[in-house]
């Protein structure tokens, strides 16, 4: 006869919160209908509880990574255009400082004169822009002094970290999600076999 794989003496499947393993009768009885009915309404509890918890960090990690690739989306797709020059260059005199650079831009239909500035972030691949250089600028025409300069990092920074934050967050989120939902679904088919029939 092969033993049953929920015994008494498990303290996750029974609600027994000692988990006590002294008593003959508990290590070795298989688990009553009514210990498998409160099993399976513990596991459904964890699944709610689980369930909730995901859903948060949902909001959390997920609602900001979409924010941040509608930006992205909107300085590559959507903003307007003006070639912008170097004025200053920051940084990059040794090999362990990342160089950076500050562009200043005109928007068009701006006052003659009104020139805006955009300091970029520091990488590497900035060690070889120099001042006088040209580099395309991308601007909400409603506000230019919101802008973007048209690099990848530059555009696409935000997002990336917080996707990458959301896929470390959510990974091991989704993996116990589908464990509970699994162990709720297998308490319900015990608790179903074990009734009487007509039930």
């Amino acid at each position: 006869m092969r033993p049953d794989p929920f015994r008494a003496n498990d303290a996750w499947d029974t609600g027994n919160p000692k988990g006590d393993a002294g008593d003959e009768d508990e290590l070795g009885a298989p688990l009553t209908p009514s210990q498998r009915a409160e099993w399976q309404r513990a596991e459904r509890r964890h699944l709610r509880h689980l369930t909730v918890s995901a859903a948060v960090l949902v909001a959390l990690f997920g609602v900001p990574a979409l924010l941040a690739t509608w930006n992205g989306a909107y300085y590559t797709w959507f903003a307007a255009r003006t070639t912008g020059t170097v004025v200053e260059r920051q940084g990059g005199q040794t090999r362990k400082q990342l160089p950076s650079f500050v562009a200043a831009y005109t928007p068009a239909g701006a006052a003659a004169g009104t020139r805006l500035t955009i300091q970029s972030d520091g990488t590497e691949a900035y060690r070889g822009i120099q001042p006088d250089d040209r580099v395309t600028v991308l601007y909400d025409p409603a506000d230019p002094a919101r802008a973007r300069l048209d690099f990848f990092w530059e555009v696409w920074i935000g997002a990336v970290i917080a996707w990458g934050l959301a896929a470390v967050v959510g990974l091991p989120v989704a993996l116990f999600l589908r464990a509970a939902r699994r162990r709720a679904a297998a308490a319900g088919a015990l608790t179903a076999s074990s009734s009487p029939p007509g039930r």
